[in-house]
């Protein structure tokens, strides 16, 4: 299907494709990595985010002529959930993602102790059966041996990493994943890419006078120049149907226009009885609605 999708002229089909290759494929790989690796909340968020990379990685390997090779998707799948999850905590919890490093270095060096991934995607730890006879060297290498000796059978590393921060008294307060009000001034439709602000966006624009909203839904654009609203049923933010029901439209016409968009604003005028001028003036309006909002 990945190599179908890259070779198919873009249209109906290659959309079509993604939406196969992302739904069907990656999602219950990410989902379940996220699910195990962010508890809460904040997991919801971080799946969004590596589902709507993983769309934008496979659109530019589609668009370049020299790219990267794709073997195994659903390794590639989970190396972004993975990343996508040490990102997170890299920027939220700082302190506790420089312990991870450290252990994970430990474990890949140290003569008696070792890492690995279990069949299931588990990512553990113990100690090495082959291995006893050198001296074990600095306080991380005694305390993460002690730990794992006594525990007596492999341990899942981030038991690991809870008991070492634990014993050292390392933690971290969540820290805000950005700082949307140093953009501001940016366009509603970047705003609308950012996973943090995705939802309530969403929320306020259904909030828009019909008008607005039709003015500014069919016409999103992603900074590509892409069409930014197909990306709402992919991230899990609003299905076709309710995209459809915002707009005020039955779902079979919005189905219809789906691999067309983004509409071109003399096509929205018609639809509105309004000229170009109008719709542009609407767009702005709306724009201008949901900054003061997002400030």
């Amino acid at each position: 299907m990945l190599t179908r999708f890259l070779e198919c002229p873009h249209g109906q089909e290659s959309e079509w494709l993604l939406e196969q290759l992302i739904h069907e494929h990656a999602a219950p790989i990410v989902e379940r990595i996220v699910a195990y690796k962010v508890r809460g909340g904040p997991g919801e968020d971080v799946r969004g985010d590596v589902l709507a990379d993983l769309i934008a990685r496979l659109r530019e390997l589609k668009d370049s002529d020299a790219g990267e090779i794709i073997r195994d998707f659903r390794a590639y799948a989970a190396v972004a959930a993975y990343n996508g999850c040490n990102e997170y905590y890299r920027r939220c919890f700082p302190q506790r993602y420089r312990l991870e490093n450290r252990l994970r270095y430990l474990l890949s060096s140290h003569p008696r102790l070792a890492l690995w991934v279990s069949p299931d995607g588990e990512c553990l730890c113990g100690e090495k059966s082959s291995r006893g006879n050198e001296q074990s060297q600095g306080e991380a290498a005694q305390l993460v041996e002690t730990i794992l000796h006594e525990h007596g059978a492999p341990m899942p590393f981030d038991e690991l990493v809870d008991r070492v921060a634990h014993h050292w008294g390392v933690s971290d307060w969540a820290q805000p994943g950005g700082s949307d009000r140093a953009h501001e001034t940016a366009s509603v439709e970047t705003k609308l890419m950012q996973r943090d602000g995705l939802r309530l966006l969403w929320r306020e624009i259904s909030r828009l006078p019909l008008a607005q909203r039709i003015s500014l839904l069919l016409n999103l654009r992603e900074e590509g120049g892409g069409a930014a609203l197909t990306l709402l049923p992919l991230t899990g933010v609003a299905t076709v149907g309710e995209i459809a029901a915002t707009l005020e439209m039955p779902e079979a016409e919005l189905a219809e226009m789906w691999h067309g968009l983004p509409v071109d604003d003399l096509r929205i005028a018609a639809r509105l009885s309004l000229n170009r001028q109008q719709v542009i003036s609407l767009r702005r309006s709306a724009r201008e609605r949901l900054k003061r909002k997002v400030a």
